[in-house]
Formats: structure tokens, C-alpha cells, sequence
């Protein structure tokens, strides 16, 4: 069975797990076995169905292991907490499954953060603060961004 992510940048394949701490804590099998019967190595929920693809999560470079979009969400919560010195960062796949309560108590706490806002097709973010140019320099360099797996036709992409 093959398994895109929305950011990866080629199916998932096992051995990725080699870039992790799976096999040293014992988690690599685990995590096969969950991705292959359709439930987040992350959570145990479901893995989102066709057409919806699932979050490629963000512990490998290539971002082809398949995540729930709620695990996906939740990685980015990881990440800004990371950034602003708060826990560790994220959370590797040695320590899969997390706990549903860790993940609402971040998901609560970013929630409360959050104001509304407007993205215009310009580029421009619209919030009660004023006016601000966005620009995106990361990509995810997948199938998403350029229709193919890298290394797949021409590099002009």
C-alpha cells in the first residue's frame, strides 16, 4: 500500500524511521503496524482517507511519516513552543504514542492565542493589529508543492 503525506516528499517507506529514534526505543515496528492498519503512530486515531490526505510529520527531513491532521496541528504547537522556550520541541517517534490529554492541553493553550484574521490573495495579513506582509520561505519541497516526488523530472520546478 502506498501512503502519500500532504508535505512528504515520497511515499512513506519504513526505513525513514531509520532518521528517528524508533528502533533504539523500540517503537519502529509499532509505528509500521499502525501506519499499515490506517490509525496515527502518534495518537492511535484514525489516519484521514482518501481524498484527504494525511500530515507528514515534521521529525524527518522528508516529512513521509503519515500523522492525523490533529497530530500534524499539533506538531506545529511543538514547534512554536520549542521557539518561544517552552517544552522540548518535538516530540520524537520514540515516544509514540502521545497522550490525548498532552496534546489538548497544547492544542487549548495555542487555541487561546489565536485572533482572527484575513489573508488577501496579495499576500497581506489582515488583524485587529493592522496590515503585514507574508512571506513564505519555507516549502514543503514535496509532491504538494511541485505535483511530483523530488528527483522525479526536471529539477526547474
Amino acid at each position: 500500500m502506498t501512503i502519500n503525506t500532504f508535505s512528504g516528499t515520497h511515499p512513506f517507506d519504513p526505513t525513514v524511521l531509520a532518521d528517528t529514534d524508533a528502533h533504539e526505543q523500540g517503537t519502529a515496528e509499532q509505528i509500521v503496524e499502525d501506519i499499515n492498519d490506517g490509525r496515527c503512530p502518534r495518537c492511535w486515531g484514525p489516519l484521514p482517507t482518501m481524498p484527504e490526505f494525511p500530515a507528514g510529520s515534521r521529525i524527518t527531513k522528508c516529512r513521509s511519516i503519515p500523522i492525523c491532521g490533529r497530530c500534524g496541528w499539533d506538531e506545529v504547537c511543538e514547534q512554536l513552543d520549542a521557539d518561544a522556550d517552552i517544552g522540548w520541541g518535538l516530540s520524537s517517534a520514540g515516544c509514540w504514542p502521545l497522550s490525548w490529554e498532552e496534546i489538548e492541553e497544547r492544542h487549548d493553550r495555542h487555541q487561546g492565542q489565536m485572533k482572527p484574521a484575513i489573508l488577501t490573495a496579495d499576500g497581506q495579513l489582515i488583524t485587529d493589529d493592522g496590515v503585514f506582509p507574508v512571506m513564505n520561505p519555507c516549502n514543503t519541497g514535496g509532491w504538494a508543492q511541485y505535483g511530483r516526488a523530488d528527483g522525479d523530472g526536471d529539477d526547474a520546478a
